[in-house]
């Protein structure tokens, strides 16, 4: 009787030993819906927001990657009215770990909308400085944290570990449940006579 009370305790033990997401059904997600959020649509990649008192700038780009050419389109609006300025020289300078990058920003069809591409020669954190001029408007502006990723050579997938661990974990877990199974099966006088 006190074996099978010692494994029901091991069996909780190690029921509770895993991480949260395996022990509850639906991981912590909550089945409410969502309260409405305004966010800015993007197709993909990332965007940041620059502002200064006269204008606000909006860059959008795909993942920043090494040696490949990157399109960044910079959306340049009057910070109080929120009207695209059209007519404006912009100016991009990214500078960190590798050769500074100095790039000037093409004006397209839609209004207030600048586009170029970027190519970084090598891995690191970049700083922008931005500088936005004519037009009755002479602003500079500055962004850190653009990080250049190397491809991977491997072909393997980066995050490995992000789903080896729990794996291992569900088979301790499993060897676990089955060593004592077994331990609980094999009756006492076998044990006896075995030793």
């Amino acid at each position: 009787m006190k074996l099978k009370i010692f494994s029901t305790v091991i069996v909780i033990l190690i029921a509770l030993s895993y991480p949260v997401n395996f022990v509850f059904a639906h991981g912590g997600v909550d089945d409410e819906p969502p309260e409405p959020v305004k966010a800015v649509v993007t197709d993909s990649g990332s965007t940041k927001l620059l502002t200064t008192a006269k204008i606000e700038v909006l860059l959008k780009y795909s993942e920043l990657k090494l040696k490949e050419s990157v399109p960044i389109q910079v959306f340049v609006t009057d910070f109080k009215t929120n009207k695209p300025l059209s007519k404006l020289d912009v100016d991009l300078s990214f500078k960190g770990s590798g050769k500074a990058i100095e790039v000037n920003a093409k004006p397209t069809t839609t209004q207030g909308l600048y586009q170029t591409n970027l190519n970084f020669d090598t891995v690191g954190t970049y700083n922008l400085t931005l500088d936005v001029t004519g037009n009755k408007i002479n602003e500079h502006l500055s962004s850190n944290g653009f990080e250049i990723k190397g491809s991977s050579l491997t072909g393997q997938p980066a995050n490995i570990d992000s789903w080896l661990i729990p794996l291992l974990e569900i088979l301790l877990g499993l060897l676990s449940i089955l060593a004592i199974f077994l331990f609980v099966s094999v009756p006492k006088k076998q044990l006896g006579n075995s030793i």
